[in-house]
Formats: structure tokens, C-alpha cells, sequence
């Protein structure tokens, strides 16, 4: 299967940062290899590991504009979920 690459603005240097570094994310195990192998407590703990690192990674590279409405436009993808919008349509 083809790589699927996306270019995103990453945050300029502060005071406290003489750099952002450049970012890949790979998502690349199925969830299915790891839910199938351990029980429902481990599946959520995993699942927390996991969304800390992707949640860690973004707020170091992304700008604040960026990471604020990208937490808005999930949050907008969740609630949808629930009154059967699909894609996120509000």
C-alpha cells in the first residue's frame, strides 16, 4: 500500500526552543495485531500510550493556532459520532 504523506506548518522557535524538529508519524501496526493479544484493561492502556506519544509529539512541533483547532475539528469528529453525522459534518 502506497504511503500516504501530508505536509503540515510546524511552530517557530521561542525563548525556551532553538529548534523544532521535523516530525514523522507512522501508523503502520493494525490495532487488530494488538487487540486480539491482550485483554481489555491492557488493549486501554496501550490505547493511553499511545494517544500521550501522538497528543506529546504534535504540541512539541505543531503551532498553537494549529494544535488548538486540531483539538477542536477531533472533539467536532467525536460528538458527530454520536448524533450519526458522518466525517465530522457538523
Amino acid at each position: 500500500m502506497e504511503l500516504k504523506t501530508i505536509s503540515i506548518l510546524k511552530a517557530d522557535p521561542t525563548l525556551s526552543t532553538d529548534e523544532v524538529p521535523d516530525l514523522k508519524i507512522y501508523f503502520n501496526v493494525p490495532c487488530s495485531e494488538i487487540s486480539t493479544e491482550y485483554d481489555l484493561k491492557r488493549v486501554g492502556e496501550i490505547f493511553d500510550r499511545e494517544a500521550s506519544k501522538l497528543a506529546d509529539a504534535l504540541f512539541e512541533v505543531l503551532p498553537q493556532g494549529i494544535y488548538d483547532r486540531l483539538v477542536m475539528r477531533l472533539m467536532e469528529k467525536k460528538v458527530s459520532v454520536y448524533f450519526g453525522k458522518e466525517g465530522g459534518d457538523k
